[in-house]
């Protein structure tokens, strides 16, 4: 897993490159950062267009200093200006100027009033600013500075972060003095902030720019990983020979209501095409026939109640029991919800309207089985431990909700994050738009549930099933569209993912 870093485990990095076994100088520390900026950004515009450069008086003006010269001397047309309205530069923004005047480029510093210059809408603009390293709102001359680039730049470059975004929380930074940057290339890692929807109109897309010199430095107290392709590579087992369908599990999934059959038909395909071996479907009286016609493989149990769940008979026989899709939340089923928790003591997966009953009946918190997962949108979640004023301010409710109960909380959206017991956090970097359409969280469910019952544990079950959802719809995406994706495709698309990862370990 790729690990999320905080300002502290930024300057550890950058500490360890002057100080540790490969020990490099502060100078030739901002060039490799600069080369591994001028690389990537030579892939990305390889056109001929201007670019603009705007440098701050410390350690990210250095680094955008060095990007300048850099540029220039790859005949790219480059102009630079320097910010510093304090009078105070650091002994690298110093030397590197010096560099850049040597070199030929075109340099204007600015000490006191800034004089913006020009900007078509074909040039590029490098904010070299302040990057991660501000830890109070930008303020004073170089508010203008931000408000005028937001304003008259059509393409904006940030240098490690987007000048004025707080790596972590940003509840107390002023909005209006971020840069809104187009594109964010940030170093030796991800930061938080920039897998948060809140920061999405500063951020834009982002990419890592590695260095090397991540590894050289083992971090401690890391508390925040993404997952990655190659953490599923080697995790889906192949069958055995002489495997039979109970080796796979036999599920439950209690789901559907009057008008609402779509998502317990929806979670069982998914299920089934996860690979479990068995999946009883719970649906209200009368509605068992919607679930032969269109899952055949499925078993039925059909609940006392027409219109919603109010009942589920021998629940132990089951290897793992989802609830929640298209559920209702009655005064029955919250009944029946608790009988359930009662009964039943292994990890459950708690979804959609059976979120919303443990929202409105908070005692039940007290009944869930450690290790079950819990998969809330933002507006459930906000049910269930509060509104929040921000994503950061929601996910830190998420990590504490999950610890002080012992579950895991996976919070659904772009780079969905799971929250577990022990106060990590995991964020998924698969999915695309597209897959904002109702039933997307049936299916992940459906695919969340196979796993557990096929005897994965729950962490496993988690982030297998939210990568592989993902993937699934990205792989729809790549090959049709993202606007016209249904949660069906995502379903339909499970089979290719399975294929391409299967190929993968042969491969390997």
């Amino acid at each position: 897993m790729l690990k999320i870093f905080d300002r502290e485990h930024i300057r550890n990095i950058e500490e360890n490159a002057r100080t540790g076994s490969k020990i490099i100088s502060t100078s030739t520390l901002y060039e490799t950062m600069g080369n591994a900026f001028c690389n990537q950004f030579n892939r990305m515009f390889n056109d001929q267009r201007k670019v603009i450069v705007f440098a701050g008086p410390s350690q990210n003006g250095a680094i955008a200093l060095a990007i300048a010269r850099i540029l220039f001397s790859m005949n790219r047309s480059v102009d630079a200006f320097l910010l510093n309205p304090g009078l105070s530069l650091s002994e690298e923004v110093t030397i590197n100027k010096t560099k850049l005047q040597q070199c030929g480029c075109y340099f204007m510093e600015f000490n006191s009033s800034f004089r913006p210059p020009r900007l078509s809408e074909n040039d590029i603009v490098i904010d070299g600013l302040f990057g991660s390293e501000l830890e109070v709102p930008i303020e004073g001359d170089m508010e203008h500075v931000v408000h005028y680039l937001n304003s008259k730049a059509h393409t904006i470059v940030s240098v490690d972060m987007p000048s004025g975004l707080f790596p972590q929380d940003n509840s107390h930074n002023n909005p209006d003095n971020i840069i809104r940057a187009h594109h964010t290339f940030t170093f030796h890692g991800a930061k938080l902030s920039l897998l948060l929807s809140d920061n999405e109109k500063y951020v834009g897309k982002w990419r890592v720019i590695n260095c090397g010199l991540e590894e050289d430095h083992p971090q401690k107290n890391i508390k925040n990983f993404i997952f990655t392709t190659s953490d599923l590579d080697n995790n889906l087992d192949s069958r055995g020979t002489f495997c039979d369908k109970r080796d796979f599990g036999h599920v439950a999934l209690i789901a559907g209501s009057q008008g609402m059959m779509g998502a317990a038909i929806l979670g069982a395909k998914a299920c089934m095409r996860t690979g479990s071996g068995l999946i009883t479907v719970h649906v209200p009286q009368g509605k068992d026939n919607l679930i032969h016609t269109t899952i055949p493989e499925a078993i039925v149990e059909t609940d006392k109640s027409p219109t919603h769940f109010t009942e589920i008979r021998n629940v132990n026989k089951y290897s793992a029991i989802a609830i929640g899709p298209g559920l209702g939340t009655q005064f029955e089923s919250a009944a029946a919800m608790e009988s359930l928790l009662n009964q039943y003591k292994k990890p459950i997966i708690i979804d959609a309207d059976a979120i919303n009953i443990l929202a409105s009946n908070p005692t039940l918190l007290n009944l869930l089985t450690p290790d079950s997962i819990l998969t809330p949108h933002k507006r459930e979640l906000d049910r269930l431990v509060g509104e929040s004023g921000s994503d950061y301010e929601r996910l830190r409710k998420a990590s504490a909700f999950a610890q002080k109960h012992r579950v895991y909380v996976v919070v659904k959206g772009a780079y969905t994050a799971t929250c577990l017991p022990q106060g990590v956090i995991i964020f998924n970097q698969t999915g695309n738009p597209g897959m904002a359409t109702a039933g997307s969280g049936d299916v992940l469910t459906g695919m969340m549930l196979s796993f557990l019952g096929q005897g994965f544990d729950s962490l496993t079950s988690a982030v297998f099933a939210v990568f592989i959802h993902g993937y699934a719809g990205d792989r729809y995406a790549e090959s049709n569209c993202q606007e016209s994706l249904l949660a069906s495709d995502i379903i339909d698309y499970i089979p290719v993912v399975f294929k391409h990862f299967k190929k993968l370990q042969n491969y390997y």
